[in-house]
């Protein structure tokens, strides 16, 4: 994940194939301002075998490369030099596998309190060849080629507020209005040790002859359950809390271990930049709303 002066601009790469590796690239132009700037890289880095990293490794890897164009027509490489570069890993924060779903999905987060950063040491390896090849965190040179993402980026859109539709001391609900791809922003607040569950669920689910059914997103009845973050008050103060990727959801649903205060909830979409170029009428209404829902 790419920041830029705290400004979240893009994340990658995107998924490889069995004969290629991708990488990602933006002009920040737009975005730098006069004097210094400060280019921000989360890297997520999972254990346990959970996931491995790009590089088949299970340690974390990272490579990443950029040019400023200079105004007398030069230009100067800004940042895969080594000076100027500072690696921390976050202590509070980390990534779970929920039990009973596939790997496939991105692991559920559990922060401890404020950020706190602790420094790692760094290892720089050669320069890779994006086009031919890269390395591994040894400086092997790996049969894989680095290409550039073959499909647009998703985009990020403007936050937007979620509707409360029921809340209690230790609980409260919330809905979209409808199914969002989109990140989570989360501010609350509580006593010390308090511990608070996130769900996210794109419909309401029913217990149908002890099996959980999932039910239509439009549905008002049913429970909101399935996989959860944790988020545990290490003090006696506000936590905020931003998705480190994006989920899929239209509801809702906190609870905690004990009274806690919602002080701001909302999403920002995150989507592919496609618009509308035509659209479909028929004489038959049914096909009409299916249109309009599909779109």
């Amino acid at each position: 994940r790419l920041c830029l002066n705290g400004r979240f601009l893009m994340e990658g790469p995107c998924h490889g194939t069995g004969y290629h590796r991708h990488f990602e690239s933006a002009d920040l132009s737009q975005w730098l301002c006069e004097g210094e700037n400060r280019l921000e890289v989360d890297v997520l880095h999972v254990t346990d075998g959970v996931w491995i990293s790009l590089y088949r490794e299970s340690t974390a890897a990272l490579w990443l490369d950029g040019t400023l164009a200079l105004p007398d027509g030069t230009s100067d490489v800004i940042v895969s030099e080594a000076e100027g570069w500072d690696c921390a890993r976050a202590e509070n924060h980390f990534f779970r596998e929920f039990p009973g779903f596939i790997r496939s999905i991105p692991p559920v987060e559990e922060v401890h309190g404020a950020d706190r950063f602790v420094d790692v040491p760094v290892k720089f390896f050669s320069e890779a060849t994006p086009q031919t090849q890269g390395f591994n965190e040894y400086g092997v040179r790996e049969t894989y080629s680095l290409v550039p993402r073959p499909i647009p980026p998703l985009s990020m859109g403007e936050p937007q507020k979620m509707h409360c539709i029921g809340h209690g001391e230790t609980w409260a609900e919330y809905d979209a209005g409808r199914y969002e791809t989109a990140y989570l922003h989360l501010t609350l607040s509580g006593k010390a040790g308090t511990t608070v569950r996130l769900h996210t669920a794109e419909c309401k689910a029913k217990q149908v002859g002890g099996r959980t059914v999932k039910g239509l997103r439009d549905d008002p009845d049913g429970q909101i359950t399935g996989p959860y973050d944790t988020l545990v008050l290490t003090e006696d103060s506000s936590l905020s809390f931003d998705t480190f990727y994006w989920r899929a959801f239209r509801y809702l649903r906190l609870e905690g271990d004990a009274p806690f205060t919602v002080s701001s909830l909302s999403f920002s979409p995150y989507y592919y930049p496609m618009g509308d170029e035509g659209r479909v009428v028929c004489s038959d209404e049914r096909f009409n709303r299916m249109w309009e829902v599909s779109r």
